[in-house]
C-alpha cells in the first residue's frame, strides 16, 4: 500500500506568474504558505508534519506600508531569548510583545511568519497571524492582536484560523488591550531588557556574595524571607502599581504612536 508523504512543495517565486504569495487557495484546500530566505516560496497541507518546520525563522510574509503622519508607526522590539528584533505595526503589538517577553514563556517569536489559506467555501479566503511562537514546554502558538472593539468583526476569520490550528496542534489566542497600568509598568522596564543595561557578571557575583544568607522583611509583617538565591534574575511579572506622575484623574487623551527600535548590545 502506498503511503502519501505531507512534505511541504517548494514553489520558486521566479517561476510564478503573477503575485510572488497566494492570496487564495489554489486548489481550494486549507494550505500553509511561507517564504524562505532563499526567496523561495512553500506550502504544505496543515498536519502535525508542520509542528517540525522551523516557521519561527522564515522571511516576514508581509510587511504594511509606512508612511508619513501614519498612526500606527511600525518599529523592532529587542527579543532577549533569541537577541532578534521582532516587527511590529502598531503600539498594541508592541505592547503585545513587552507583555510575552515579561510573561517569560516564549524562547522564539517571529511576525506574520506565515499565511493561512483557507479551504474553498470558509468563512474567510486567508489570514497572516500577527505572532507566532514556541514556548519553553514546546507548545506553539499563534497571536493574533485585535483591539477589543473591533475583535467581534474578525470572528470569521479566528474561527477558520482555529480549524486550521487544530489540525496542525497549534494554539491560537487572541490579544487585545490589558490594564494600562501594567502596560505603563511594562514600557518602563522594558528598556532594562536590552544587553547594555544588564550589570557585568563580577557585579552579580558581588551582589549575591553580599547577600548570601540575608533576609529581606515583607512589608509591614515582620516576616522575613531568604534575600537572593534568584539575585539576577529576569522579573517574571510588573506589579500593577504606577509611577506617582501616571496615577490621579486625568482626562483620557488619544495615544501618539511613535517610531521605536529597540537596538540590543
Amino acid at each position: 500500500m502506498t503511503q502519501t508523504t505531507t512534505a511541504p512543495n517548494v514553489v520558486r517565486t521566479a517561476d510564478c506568474a503573477g503575485p510572488r504569495l497566494f492570496v487564495r487557495s489554489p486548489d481550494g484546500l486549507d494550505t500553509v504558505q511561507w517564504r524562505c530566505h532563499d526567496d523561495t516560496v512553500r506550502t504544505a497541507r496543515p498536519s502535525p508534519e508542520l509542528l517540525h518546520e522551523r516557521l519561527w525563522e522564515t522571511e516576514q510574509i508581509r510587511r504594511g506600508v509606512q508612511y508619513q503622519n501614519r498612526l500606527n508607526q511600525h518599529g523592532l522590539y529587542y527579543w532577549p531569548r533569541t537577541g532578534r528584533h521582532v516587527w511590529y505595526e502598531s503600539a498594541l503589538e508592541l505592547a503585545c510583545l513587552v507583555q510575552l517577553d515579561y510573561q517569560g514563556e516564549a524562547a522564539q517569536i517571529a511576525a506574520q511568519p506565515f499565511r493561512l489559506l483557507f479551504r474553498r467555501g470558509a468563512q474567510a479566503i486567508y489570514h497572516d497571524p500577527d505572532f507566532f511562537a514556541v514556548h519553553a514546554n514546546g507548545d506553539q502558538v499563534l497571536y493574533d492582536v485585535k483591539p477589543a472593539h473591533r475583535v467581534p468583526d474578525a470572528q470569521a476569520q479566528f474561527a477558520e484560523t482555529v480549524r486550521v490550528c487544530e489540525q496542525v496542534g497549534w494554539r491560537h489566542e487572541v490579544v487585545s488591550e490589558t490594564c494600562p497600568t501594567r502596560t505603563t509598568n511594562l514600557t518602563f522596564l522594558r528598556a532594562t531588557r536590552l544587553p547594555r543595561c544588564h550589570p557585568s557578571s563580577e557585579v552579580f557575583r558581588a551582589a549575591a556574595r553580599h547577600l548570601r544568607g540575608r533576609t529581606i522583611p515583607r512589608g509591614g509583617s515582620g516576616d522575613a524571607e531568604p534575600a537572593a538565591p534568584g539575585v539576577g534574575d529576569a522579573i517574571p511579572q510588573a506589579p500593577d502599581l504606577a509611577p506617582t506622575s501616571e496615577r490621579g484623574s486625568r482626562p483620557a487623551s488619544r495615544p501618539r504612536y511613535h517610531r521605536h527600535h529597540d537596538f540590543g548590545g
